[in-house]
Order: C-alpha cells, then sequence, then structure tokens
C-alpha cells in the first residue's frame, strides 16, 4: 500500500488537475481530508457520522495543589575560568569555581580564544565536567556554553520529580525576588520553559499556585465520558460526576475548596486571535495531593500542509485520503459524481467497516462502539 504523505496526495492532484500552483492543490487536500474525518457513511446518508478510533486517544492529566519547587537552575551562557584539561585522552575539564550544572550534559562547549567545539558528555562535579574529543589544545583557555534550547535564561530544571503537564500557562514565581513568570512549555517533571529570562532567579525557589484551572492537550476537542481516577489497586476512589462551571465556581466559594475531587467542568480558556484555542478542566474539590486522572477525547485534527508528513490515522486510510482529494478536485470541474466520487464512497465504507473491526473485543461496547 502506499505511503501517502501530505505532499505525495498534492502530487497526485496536481497530476489530475494539471494545475501547478502553489498550495492550489492543498485546498483539495485538505477540503478531502476534513470531508472524509467528518465520518459520514454513504451508506446512511442520514445517521450518525462515524468517529474515527485515532480521534479518540486515551490521556492522563495530573492534577496538584501548590507546589514549591527545590531549588532551581536556570542559566543562558555561561563563561568559565580558565580551564585545565586532563585526565586519559584529555577529556576532563577542570575549573576552579563552581561552574557547571548536571543539565549541561549534551550540550556544547566552546573554547573562546582557540574557538574549538567540543560535546560535554559527562558531569562529575560543579567544577569537573567530560566533553567527548580532545581539548589539550585547549588548556589553560577559557570555555563559552551556550544551552541549544535556550539564549535566554528560560528553561527552570530542578532536581526532583515537579512538574506536570497540566501547569502549562500557569504561573511561577520565585520566592526570593518575587518575579512572576508564566509557564509556557513542559520537557519533563523535572525541566519546563517560561516565558521570559529566569536567569536572574538561579538557585531560588519558586512557588505554583493552584487555582484548579487545568489546561487539556491542544488538540482536545470534547470528552468521550468522565475522567477516571489513576489510583493504586484497592484504593477507593469516587466516579466523577460532570456539574456545570457555575457549580464548582459556587463550591470553592463556600469553602469547599480542597479535599477528594469528585465534581468537574470543561472551560474555554481566554481566546484571542492569532492563538488556538484552548480548553481546561476544573475540579471540586481541589486536590491536597497531586492526582492523576485517565480520560478519552475527541481529538481536532490540525491542517494539513503541502510537506513530508502525515495524515492522522493508520495505512488504512491513506487510499480514502487520496480519493477525497480528487473528489474534491474532481467536483471542482463540474462532475458532483464522477468516478472519483464513486471511488470515495467505496474507500469510505472500506475505511469506516476496518476501524469499526480495530476495536472489536468480547464486550465492544466498552470499547469499540462509535458513540466513544
Amino acid at each position: 500500500m502506499a505511503a501517502y504523505t501530505s505532499a505525495a496526495l498534492c502530487d497526485i492532484v496536481e497530476t489530475y488537475t494539471g494545475n501547478v500552483t502553489a498550495n492550489a492543490a492543498l485546498v483539495n487536500v485538505q477540503s478531502g481530508y476534513e470531508r472524509a474525518l467528518r465520518g459520514g457513511d454513504p451508506r446512511d446518508a442520514e445517521g450518525a457520522p462515524h468517529l474515527w478510533s485515532f480521534l479518540r486517544p486515551t490521556a492522563t492529566i495530573t492534577v496538584w495543589p501548590t507546589t514549591v519547587t527545590a531549588a532551581a537552575v536556570i542559566w543562558a551562557t555561561t563563561t568559565t575560568g580558565a580551564v585545565t584539561v586532563s585526565g586519559v585522552g584529555n577529556l576532563i575539564l577542570t575549573v576552579a569555581a563552581d561552574t557547571f550544572y548536571e543539565n549541561m550534559v549534551g550540550e556544547t562547549i566552546v573554547s573562546v580564544i582557540g574557538e574549538n567545539s567540543y560535546t560535554i558528555t559527562g558531569y562529575t562535579s560543579a567544577k569537573i565536567i567530560t566533553v567527548a574529543t580532545d581539548a589539550s589544545a585547549d588548556d589553560g583557555d577559557t570555555f563559552t556554553i551556550t544551552a541549544a534550547d535556550t539564549d535566554s535564561g528560560t528553561n527552570i530544571w530542578v532536581d526532583a520529580d515537579t512538574f506536570y503537564e497540566s501547569m502549562i500557562g500557569k504561573t511561577i514565581v520565585a520566592v526570593t525576588s518575587g518575579t512572576e513568570y508564566t509557564i509556557v512549555g513542559y520537557t519533563d517533571s523535572e525541566n519546563i520553559t517560561v516565558d521570559s529570562d529566569a536567569s536572574a532567579d538561579n538557585g531560588d525557589t519558586f512557588t505554583i499556585t493552584a487555582n484548579g484551572f487545568y489546561r487539556l492537550p491542544s488538540d482536545f476537542n470534547g470528552l468521550l465520558g468522565p475522567p477516571v481516577y489513576v489510583y493504586p489497586s484497592g484504593a477507593a476512589a469516587p466516579a466523577m460526576e460532570e456539574v456545570s462551571p457555575q457549580t464548582i465556581f459556587e463550591m470553592w466559594r463556600n469553602s469547599e475548596t480542597v479535599g477528594t475531587s469528585q465534581y468537574y467542568a470543561l472551560m474555554p480558556d481566554s481566546f484571542s486571535t492569532g492563538v488556538l484555542q484552548t480548553f481546561s478542566i476544573i475540579f471540586a474539590a481541589q486536590p491536597t495531593a497531586a492526582r492523576t486522572f485517565r480520560y478519552r477525547y475527541r481529538v481536532s485534527a490540525p491542517a494539513l500542509a503541502d510537506t513530508a508528513t502525515y495524515p492522522m490515522g493508520p495505512p488504512a486510510m491513506w487510499p480514502l485520503y487520496r480519493d477525497a482529494a480528487l473528489a474534491d478536485a474532481e467536483r471542482i470541474t463540474g462532475q458532483t459524481r464522477g468516478p472519483h466520487e464513486v471511488a470515495y464512497q467505496r474507500s469510505m465504507i472500506a475505511a469506516i467497516d476496518g476501524d469499526a473491526a480495530f476495536f472489536q473485543t468480547s464486550a465492544p461496547a466498552r470499547m469499540g462502539s462509535s458513540q466513544g
């Protein structure tokens, strides 16, 4: 079966139409793609559309109380003092003052005079690191280390599992200086990215205040059932009940603010043009300790581009996307039901039947119904 990237689909449409104008074919590919994802079954034009299995993934979200971090490491560009090169293969760099951090492993260190670059491969202490290649030519030189992922001190590291992806969008405050930053990226439980240079607060602890709002994935397009607690085996957990945001706000107002979460509501985040609309989930009561929920949701498929990237779904969907793009191009020529439209409807039926079989188990209603 041919592998159809977005670019390959555009090439197929260009061959059919003869129109090689930039992005002209992409219009047909995107239109056909959206039509296919809507899941209309040609056998039942008035029935409910098919909800594709790949558009209803499972995810987890961790809700958390107000958190105080350990001492944070924040650095952008660091210049060492004079370096002594030693060891087998001349791979060990030693400085007199505390300079290095463990999260510098993998970064590039450059000699100031010799302008030679080395990759940091090991961390021994704040004064000793190991590099990948012989550095004897730069013995006695000073070196510069620039974080590859930021030149502006916007990465915050801590040496303990602290951060959650649901902290994106929250305010993090340096305890000593009181400076506030917004968390804009999550790398892992020990590393986040903030919106401005935080290197002045290197070594400080930070506070992240829980306000009850937890950001959902950027492709979120609705829940497929209530969230479920992820608890250790045998631990009791209440079933979650969806209520209105107003009900949650009233619970917060009435001091029903902390404890075991039992109620939830969905909230759209503030919207501004040029920024993708996002959503948050809110809980009552707010947790006294970090709690993780598992949930299923509908995905909002991203737009395609004329690049070597794949549309959503398994390989069985590729013929459908091809026929959908060609049917859209055919329609523009004035053929409302030409051969490509016929091929599209056949491919749609085959894709729906194949996708419906994907989740068939001894209890299909639990996992495989098109309702979620």
